[in-house]
């Protein structure tokens, strides 16, 4: 085997088969690079649906705006986001399956972009809800899509920098939605937002469904295209001993699911073996979850958002601006918001980063 290098800083690996060329660093990890800042764009649209209640209750809590809402209203505008929020997940994983990944994340941009054009043309408080409650959800549908796909198109070197890569998204989310509300009127920030999910589905209908989904459907052209793709713009026979990998591993998952579902042949009722092989199937899953490796990082995410939200800041987050106000500060409250809002969620993503 002899290797040699063109002036791009490809390698040209020969055998006495084939020759075969291979993308240099730069240009392998480019494609996984624009992908994960692609989907990044719903991140980015994650971190200022969150803050955008701490801008918009300033301007409406007690005031003179037709919106006006009182203490009570206004709690509820605050808080009804994360109420729905956990239904969102729940939706999110049950369509990422049937859906597939980009798909996904092409869907969940729909319920923002809805959600601010209401908060830009509400124009009662019911309509404030209302938006409240489809970003709401759509901030929960955001999460499953997000993670599976980074975890799935790129290569477990490159995999932790780019799942703690988002976290700066969500942190400029926040930044720049705390920028318009101390520039312009709430409703015009809420117009200006819309953009971001828009961009985001933009974006992401320019890259590849994952392989790995793709070989779950069996999809096998599609896949080899996408690992393509993904490995540099390269041909099928520079990713060919990944995607044999891939295809081995998909159909070790596949036998592993279906195995506990096989029924007797005799008009598919269930036998005592296949309740057996179900109830082993479950144990197998409950024996790998108490695995030290499962466990560890598992208790470590539990402490950290148990103390995250334990200290009051979530339910504080949509009154900082008025809390740093009666501080009566010489700089501007929504600047000094924004450090203290944004570092929290980064902070939660970095560490998944850590772990994954």
């Amino acid at each position: 085997m002899a290797e040699s290098r063109v002036p791009g800083g490809d390698a040209i690996i020969t055998t006495e088969e084939e020759s075969v060329k291979t993308a240099g660093r730069f240009r392998t990890a480019l494609p996984q690079v624009l992908a994960s800042t692609a989907k990044n764009m719903i991140l980015l649209d994650l971190g200022m649906t969150v803050a955008f209640p701490t801008i918009a209750i300033p301007k409406l809590q007690n005031t003179t705006d037709p919106l006006a809402l009182n203490n009570e209203q206004t709690s509820w505008f605050g808080s009804i986001m994360y109420i729905c929020q956990p239904l969102g997940s729940v939706l999110s994983g049950i369509v990422l399956e049937r859906l597939g990944r980009k798909k996904s994340l092409i869907l969940v941009n729909f319920p923002h972009i809805v959600g601010w054009f209401i908060f830009c043309f509400a124009s009662s408080v019911p309509m404030l809800y209302l938006a409240a409650v489809i970003m709401g959800l759509g901030v929960g549908f955001v999460e499953a899509p997000v993670i599976t796909y980074v975890g799935e198109i790129s290569q477990p070197k490159l995999r932790g920098v780019l799942t703690s890569y988002s976290g700066i998204f969500v942190q400029l989310g926040f930044s720049f939605v705390y920028l318009l509300g101390s520039l312009t009127h709430w409703t015009t920030a809420a117009g200006v937002s819309a953009a971001v999910p828009i961009a985001a589905v933009i974006a992401i209908s320019q890259v590849p469904e994952t392989p790995i989904w793709l070989l779950s459907r069996g999809r096998f052209e599609e896949a080899e295209r996408s690992l393509c793709w993904l490995r540099g713009w390269v041909p099928p026979s520079a990713v060919k001993k990944e995607f044999n990998d891939l295809v081995l591993y998909s159909e070790n998952i596949k036998k592993l699911k279906d195995e506990p579902y096989k029924t007797a042949e005799n008009e598919g009722v269930a036998t005592a073996t296949d309740v057996s092989s179900r109830d082993s199937a479950f144990k197998r899953k409950l024996r790998e979850l108490l695995k030290p490796q499962t466990l560890r990082p598992l208790s470590l995410v539990l402490m950290f958002f148990f103390f995250q939200h334990s200290s009051g800041f979530t339910a504080m987050r949509p009154y900082m601006v008025q809390v740093f106000e009666e501080f009566g500060l010489p700089i501007n409250a929504y600047w000094v918001t924004e450090p203290r809002a944004g570092k929290w969620n980064s902070s939660g993503w970095f560490l998944h980063a850590g772990i994954s």
